[in-house]
């Protein structure tokens, strides 16, 4: 199929030209240009690697294992926000397990055994919420 160029085209090579490849292209059934990812889903396709990595190293890794127990999977979600800044702090503390609890000072040489000093067990922040060891 030939698509007849108008007055304005003839005469003007580039114009006629493109006229000739989209003729021809009009008998092509497949397409045959290599579009390349759209830079969101580029950047989708790095994240998932990312975390995928990340977590593997979570799994395999033997230290964090007092967070590790809260959060069994990584992501790059924030997971606390306040207000006030010194109670994100302590919340975050808490979750990672840095905190003045018996148990981290003596990770830290600041408690000679990590115990409690009511039952003799060692004083993790899941011992002082919940009683357990």
């Amino acid at each position: 199929m030939l698509i007849s160029c108008g007055p304005s085209h003839i005469g003007i090579k580039v114009n006629e030209l493109a006229d000739r490849l989209a003729s021809a292209a009009t008998v092509n059934s497949d397409v045959n240009v290599n579009i390349c990812l759209e830079l969101s889903k580029a950047h989708n396709l790095v994240d998932r690697y990312t975390v995928s990595k990340w977590q593997h190293f979570w799994d395999q890794e033997a230290a964090g294992s007092h967070y590790r127990s809260i959060e069994k999977t990584v992501s790059t979600k924030i997971k606390y926000l306040h207000p006030s800044r010194h109670t994100e702090i302590m919340i975050n503390r808490l979750r990672l397990g840095k905190c003045c609890l018996n148990a981290y000072l003596r990770q830290i040489g600041k408690h000679q055994d990590g115990l409690c000093h009511h039952c003799g067990k060692p004083e993790t922040i899941a011992h002082f919420f919940h009683g357990v060891s």
